[in-house]
This record gives structure tokens, C-alpha cells and sequence, in this order.
């Protein structure tokens, strides 16, 4: 505690044997180091409760949506299949003479396996009401990045706690790649992370050939400051070019001290000391490594990278705009929705609001099966289906109440006809009534006429 941690320190202080340096190195290894390691050990703990938390709400929150979005694409890839196989199928009359005359030798199917198409409907209607198996979920759930993400995490805290270590615990910090901030560069590298690597084989290669004909032609200047042999073998000349030339300044720092020649001929000819032969072809080497290596390859990686941003950009950018010109649940164009409809901006915000599409599904789903009208009904039938995957027919798709799409009929087309042709029935039997009221005012006599207007009348 900090009382034996201060009467610790008194005790190491009033040792006059102990000199001041000597005293305070005693006290940060003896106590402080002390103090710390108990701080880990407890952050070790806390580390792995909030990792088995967070764990825990992956599994009840997100686990969920991987299934579903596993079975929406599964779903997709497979009407994409069956698209193609209804293409390959139009070309099936040019195979039907061969089927009529296979049926005529085996008329009850027995050749084909006895095979019926009514058994495989029936099995394939069964498997859909019995939906996806364990196997399919635990399927999805296992190839999920995002699942094994979080598993090496939570393992990243039990180990923290196991062997009571407290650098397990730096694993936490990959979460900074989930940042917005940091998801620019991180989404960068992954948009062009295959032409890097493309790249970077090349320059592997590039480096690789310049490496054989240094063996070849200058293996006795490949050494280090001190003299020491740098390619014996192509194992070490490897080990040597990756460690050495790649990091630093090109093949250079792999020679020997160089002695530049004094004249045009001690430069091309083989005499002298190693480190003054074949100084031009090994200058003209030296450089075309470098022009290659650093300076074309480096700056091809660049570009890439800058390239990726400028891609993102472009993305981002044109999603932006396809919010702003496209309706999110319509899909209708801006254009067409101001020349024909209620204007863009009000079709956003009161027709297909995507926030009351929300808020709708929120509502249906927490109100009771037996409180439900007609549409509710529907709508929860498609989005929680009992068997089956979510549909999304429900949503208007490029229609609306606002805007009449051309070649569908209105289909209060025959309502709006009935009132009119009510409103004219209507009217005639207003003349009608007038005129019974104006011939009935005739003959029957008013209460305030006299006896002589009455015979008059």
C-alpha cells in the first residue's frame, strides 16, 4: 500500500550505506516497478471484462445481420444462377430430337436414374420451409472477418489474464482502424492493395536480377566496413540485399570502400585493388539500380496511393450526389419528380422518407401479431418471414402516388369515373326535384291566399 511504500522508502533513505543515486534506483525497482506491476495485473482483469462484454454484444446484436446478409447473398448468387441456367436453357430445342428419342427407348425414366421432377419440387419446398440449417449459420458466422475480429480479441484478454501480461492487452489498439479518421487509409490500402503488391514483386525481381549480376561481376566488393564478405552464397547475398540495399541507399551500402580512379582506363579494366576494378560498369550498376529501384518504383507506389484516395474521393462524391439526385427508396430521378411530382425535396421528406420506413418496421415489429391491420401484416410477413429470406417487394420501386407511371392504369381510374357519373346523376335529379316543386307550386294553393286568387289560379 502507499503507507509501506513510504516506510519502505524512509527505511532505503535513512541507509547511510547507500549512496543518493544508488537509493533512488533501489526505491523505483523495489517499489514503484512494484506498484506498477500490481496496477497491470488489475488492468489485466478490467481489459478482459471489457473484452467478454463487448464479446457478448457482438453475439446478441451483430451475429444476427451476418446470418442475414450471409442469406441475402446466398439468395442473389443463386437467382444470378438461375438466370444462367435459364440461358443456357433457350438453347435446350436444339437438344430436344435427341430427348424424344431417349424417351422412346426408356419411356418410364429407369436409364435416367428415375429421376422426377415432382420428388425434386417436393424436396426443395420442404428444405425452404425447414430454412437454413446450423451448419449453413455456423457457416456464415465462422467466414465472417468481423466474427474472428472479435474472437481474437476477447482471446487477446484471457491470455492477458492467464500468463499475466499485461502486453496482450496492446491488441486494443488495432481498434484505431475503425476510426473514421483512420478507415481514409485504411480502405486506401485495401482499394490498391492488389497493384502494390504487383509492385512490389516486381521491384522484388528487379532486385533480384541486379543481386545475380553483382555475384557475377563484383562479388569480391560486397563487403562491410569491416571487411566482412557479404555474399558467400546466394542465401546470404539474399538476406544481405533485403536488409541492407532495400532499406537503405540502393547496393551501395553493400560495397566495400570504392577508390575512385584517375584516369578512363584503371576505371574500365580489371587491375588493381578489388575495390578500384571495373569502377564505371560498377557505377553504371549502382546507378541503374537506384533510376529503377528507388526512384521509378518508389514513385509508382505513390502514385498508387494517391490514386486510391483520389478513387475514394470519387466514390464518396458520387455516392453523395446519387443521395441528392436519386431517391433513397424510389429510386426515382430528382429531374423527373420536380417536372411531374411534388418537387425532390418534399417527395424526400413526406413521401418516402427513409427515417418513417424505420420507424414503421420499429413499430410493427414490437406491436402484437393480433393487433396488426392488413398492411402491417404483409409488410412483417416480408421482412420477418417465417421460412425463407427477407423480401423487399414491399417498397415502392421508381413509382409513386405523386407521379403516374407510364403503361399502368390509375387504379382509382374507375372510382374518380362513378363520382363523376354520380355527380351528374345528382345533378339531374336537382332539375328533376325543381321542377316538381315548381309544378306542385301550381296546383296546390298557398295557406295565405285569398278565395279569389285561389279560383283564379
Amino acid at each position: 500500500g502507499e503507507g509501506s511504500s513510504k516506510a519502505h522508502y524512509a527505511a532505503i533513505a535513512k541507509d547511510s550505506t547507500c549512496e543518493q543515486d544508488n537509493c533512488w534506483n533501489r526505491f523505483f525497482v523495489e517499489v514503484v516497478e512494484t506498484f506498477v506491476d500490481e496496477i497491470a495485473k488489475y488492468m489485466c482483469y478490467v481489459y478482459a471484462g471489457i473484452c467478454a462484454l463487448r464479446y457478448f454484444s457482438f453475439i446478441w446484436a451483430h451475429v444476427p445481420l451476418i446470418i442475414l446478409d450471409g442469406l441475402t447473398a446466398d439468395e442473389e448468387a443463386a437467382e444470378v444462377d438461375a438466370k444462367a441456367g435459364n440461358t443456357f436453357g433457350e438453347h435446350a430445342e436444339d437438344d430436344e430430337p435427341e430427348r424424344l428419342f431417349v424417351e422412346h427407348l426408356d419411356p418410364e425414366g429407369e436409364g435416367r436414374g428415375g429421376s422426377n421432377e415432382e420428388e425434386e419440387e417436393e424436396e426443395e419446398a420442404l428444405a425452404s420451409k425447414k430454412g437454413p440449417g446450423v451448419f449453413t449459420k455456423w457457416r456464415l458466422v465462422l467466414g465472417s472477418t468481423f466474427f474472428v475480429y472479435e474472437s481474437v480479441f476477447v482471446a487477446m484478454g484471457a491470455l492477458a489474464v492467464i500468463f499475466d501480461d499485461p502486453l496482450f492487452t496492446a491488441f486494443f489498439w488495432c481498434d484505431l482502424t475503425f476510426f473514421p479518421g483512420s478507415q481514409t487509409v485504411v480502405n486506401a490500402i485495401k482499394f490498391k492493395a492488389g497493384e502494390m503488391m504487383n509492385t512490389l514483386v516486381l521491384g522484388i525481381a528487379i532486385m533480384y536480377i541486379w543481386m545475380v549480376i553483382g555475384i557475377l561481376l563484383f562479388r569480391e566488393n560486397h563487403a562491410d566496413n569491416n571487411g566482412q564478405a557479404l555474399c558467400v552464397n546466394m542465401f546470404q547475398c539474399t538476406l544481405s540485399y533485403f536488409m541492407i540495399a532495400l532499406r537503405g541507399d540502393g547496393v551501395a551500402d553493400l560495397m566495400d570502400d570504392l577508390t575512385i580512379p584517375l584516369n578512363i582506363v584503371d576505371s574500365v579494366l580489371p587491375i588493381g585493388e578489388p575495390n578500384e576494378r571495373f569502377f564505371l560498369p560498377l557505377l553504371l550498376w549502382d546507378f541503374t539500380y537506384n533510376w529503377l529501384f528507388i526512384y521509378i518504383l518508389l514513385a509508382i507506389i505513390t502514385g498508387i496511393v494517391i490514386d486510391a484516395f483520389g478513387g475514394l474521393r470519387e466514390e464518396k462524391e458520387a455516392a453523395e450526389g446519387d443521395l441528392k439526385a436519386v431517391c433513397f427508396v424510389c429510386n426515382l430521378e430528382r429531374f423527373r419528380v420536380d417536372q411531374d411530382g411534388i418537387g425532390f425535396d418534399k417527395h424526400v421528406k413526406i413521401e418516402h422518407n427513409p427515417r418513417w420506413y424505420l420507424f414503421f418496421l420499429i413499430y410493427i415489429d414490437g406491436k402484437s401479431d393480433a393487433l396488426l391491420n392488413g398492411q402491417e401484416k404483409y409488410v412483417k410477413s416480408r421482412v420477418w418471414p417465417a421460412t425463407g429470406n427477407p423480401s423487399c417487394e414491399w417498397i415502392p420501386r421508381e413509382c409513386t402516388d405523386s407521379i403516374k407511371v407510364e403503361g399502368e392504369e390509375d387504379p382509382n381510374a374507375e372510382v374518380y369515373q362513378r363520382m363523376d357519373a354520380m355527380e351528374g346523376d345528382i345533378g339531374e335529379v336537382k332539375t328533376a326535384l325543381s321542377r316538381i316543386e315548381e309544378m306542385l307550386s301550381k296546383i296546390v294553393p298557398k295557406d295565405d291566399d285569398t278565395p279569389a286568387e285561389r279560383s283564379a289560379a
